[in-house]
Order: C-alpha cells, then structure tokens, then sequence
C-alpha cells in the first residue's frame, strides 16, 4: 500500500504505514565502509532513531578500502585501478574473485586486490574441484555413508582437523573474522586433506569416511564459494535432487585423539624421510627398523607417503638415523653421502657469511643511508633480511648432515 499523503501527519506516523519498516526494522548488521562512518552512518542512527525511536541496527561491520596491488585506491576518474568483476568472473570465476576478497581482510583494515590473488584463489578452488573429483572417482556413485567410521591413524587425524577447523570457523564468522575464517578454511582444505590425508588414503582408502568427509568439506566451503560448491553437490550420485544451500554443518563423529596423534608421528617421520632423500638427492631409499610395532603397524602408509623403496624390520644396521622420532629407524644412506653434503653446506654458509658481512657493512655506513635513494636502501635491507633467512636455513641443515657421523 502506498503512504498516505497527508503532510500534516508527523514522520514517524508516516514511517508507520510502512509494510517494509514493520518487516524489516529494526536490522542486526550493517555492514559500510569505515571512510563514511560519521558522513553517513552516524546521521543513519540519529535521524532515525529521531523519527522511529528505534536505533536502526545493534552492529556496524567496518571493512577497509580495496586498493590496487600497489597500494593506490581504486577509483572511477582512474579506470586502469579497477577490477571489474564483469572481466574477471569469465576468465577465474565468481568463487575465485569471492576468496580473493576475503583472504586476508580485517575490519577497518584496507587491503590490496590484483589478479596474482585471483589467479591464487582460482587455483584454491580448482584444489577443491579436483578433491572433490578424486574421492567420487574412489568411491562411485553409491557408497556406504551411514558405516562411516575412522579405521586408521589417518582417519582419526583427519576426523579431529575437521572438528577443530568447523568450530574454529563457526567462530571466526559469527564473530565477522573472515580473513581468519578462510585462512583455516585454507589450510585445512590444502595442507590437512589434499596433501595429506588423501595421500594417506591412497595407501588404504576408506570409502564411506571419503564419502562423509566430502560432504563435510563442501558444507564447510559452500558459505565462501556457494557456486563451487553447489556445482559439485549436484554431481553426488547419493544426494539426488537435494540442494547442498539447504543443508547445515552437523556434528562431527566420534574419532579417537590418541589415533589422531600416531599420524602426527608418522608426519614427522614422513616429512623427515623427505627432506633427507630431497637434499641428498636419493631415489628408492629403504627405512629400516628395530622392534618397533608403530612403524610395522603403519609400514604401507609411511613408505606411500615418504616416497620410499620400503620400510622394512631388521635385528639391527647402520645408516642415517631418523632424528625427529623416538623410534629406532633409519634410512639406508651411507654416511659419506651425508658428509659429502656437508660439506657443501659448509661451503654455502660461508659464501652468505661473507654476503651478510658486506650488507650489514653498507648499513652501518651512515652516509649511504643518508645519501642513497630510500628505495635502494629499503632494497638493501630486504636483501640482509633473505640473507639472513638464508644462513639460518644453511645452518639447520648443517647441523643435520654435520652431525651424522
């Protein structure tokens, strides 16, 4: 219905005739740039809490400005500072452009948007389409989902990564993190299921648990990337014609933390086999062990995952020993390899010592601080800072290869 028309009528009387003022005043949230908080938000409460005697929102969510990768503010009058979501949805998609938005941002924070952070998200979510691919490829199109359980160390691991990034995402929105929300978001998608558990699972796969967790992921995502995410839902054979926008995040099943923590040991095993067989540049290396039940136990999935020729159990032997467990275990390289890269690393440390002495020399020269461009110094400080990282890595590898004798 229209308003009325009588103008000597007060406002708040006229307000009142308002089908959409009953609705929908007063609202929770408003959500506004921090620039035009007392331009435009501030006259908002006081002229309408004047007219209706009702203050029209409880929270105001500032967010910053979206500036170019270099810092300047996008603006109209400079047409080559914009991104144009018309341009940018076609070529990396709507989900791609939404998580670049997100990461990073902080209330009241300004942050910087170019097409590197698109291009990232795009691969993000590329990630989550070619999870999503490989576990209906695993599973087909009817598994068991109601016997979901956790059979190995992976699955419990995995069970309480997804327990502890669900309510620590919960939390993050409902208290309008988002950077935060979508940082957890990302790792656990990236680092905990793609790089970890689902190679883990290549070695003994649990179909009805890939099947649960897949369902799982997408109710977790589908708030930052409702397109992805309602896309591969309706890829689910098992789900008909429901609609994922429909469902809610449920309760985690029950999973055992003292299981979860034996994949955190075979992690530290598995990361430590690598690293030694990358920097030493060895193929099909064997880890060996004395009487030690863990690693018998979970033989199949450390040797998938550390890209070993086995692991195999002996009485007793010689080789390099693994440093980042307590179990008695080591890989079949000879000691004169690992000193041979030694000395190299020696080599190395000592060329960045001598690079790190003369940058820190041109900074103590107070006339080259004062006198040279700002640019050419700050370009000189960031070098020490990576030369410094640098030596730091140097020495820790050192010390891991120095010390093998």
């Amino acid at each position: 219905p229209e308003l009325a028309t009588d103008y000597s009528l007060p406002l708040g009387d006229l307000l009142k005739q308002s089908p959409d003022l009953q609705t929908y005043h007063p609202t929770t949230v408003l959500e506004t740039g921090w620039d035009i908080l007392f331009f435009w938000v501030a006259r908002m409460i006081l002229a309408t809490t004047y007219a209706t005697g009702q203050v029209p929102f409880k929270t105001i969510y500032l967010h910053g400005l979206v500036r170019t990768e270099d810092g300047k503010k996008m603006s109209k009058s400079h047409p080559e500072t914009i991104i144009d979501p018309l341009e940018i949805i076609p070529r990396y998609g709507t989900d791609a452009l939404r998580f670049a938005v997100i990461q990073n941002t902080s209330p009241g924070n300004d942050q910087r948007l170019g097409k590197t952070k698109i291009i990232a998200n795009r691969n993000f979510a590329n990630k989550i389409w070619n999870v999503a691919r490989y576990i209906e490829d695993i599973i087909g199109d009817n598994p068991e989902r109601a016997g979901a359980k956790p059979t190995s160390a992976a699955d419990h691991w995995i069970l309480s990564k997804l327990q502890q990034s669900q309510e620590k995402i919960h939390g993050d929105l409902d208290n309008y993190h988002f950077g935060e929300a979508y940082d957890t978001l990302y790792h656990f998608i990236w680092d905990d299921l793609a790089d970890w558990y689902i190679e883990a699972s290549k070695a003994e796969p649990n179909k009805p648990l890939l099947a649960y967790l897949l369902e799982q992921v997408l109710v977790l995502v589908h708030p930052f990337a409702p397109f992805l995410t309602e896309t591969i839902w309706q890829t689910l054979a098992w789900e008909k014609d429901s609609l994922l926008a429909a469902r809610q995040s449920e309760k985690i099943i029950g999973h055992d933390g003292k299981r979860a923590a034996e994949f955190t040991e075979i992690q530290a095993i598995v990361s430590e086999a690598r690293f030694i067989t990358n920097a030493l540049k060895v193929a099909g290396a064997t880890l060996y062990y004395t009487d030690v039940p863990f690693l018998k136990d979970n033989a199949a999935t450390i040797k998938h995952l550390a890209r070993l020729q086995d692991v195999t159990e002996v009485t007793d032997g010689t080789g390099l020993f693994l440093t980042a467990t307590r179990h008695k275990a080591w890989l079949d390289i000879d000691k004169s390899t690992a000193q041979s890269y030694a000395k190299e690393l020696d080599a190395k440390r000592q060329q960045q010592t001598a690079s790190i002495q003369q940058l820190e020399s041109r900074m103590a020269n107070k006339e080259y601080v004062k006198n040279a461009p700002k640019a050419v110094v700050g370009q000189t400080k960031d070098q020490l800072k990576a030369a410094q990282e640098l030596l730091a890595t140097l020495d820790a590898e050192y010390q891991r290869f120095g010390n093998s004798n």
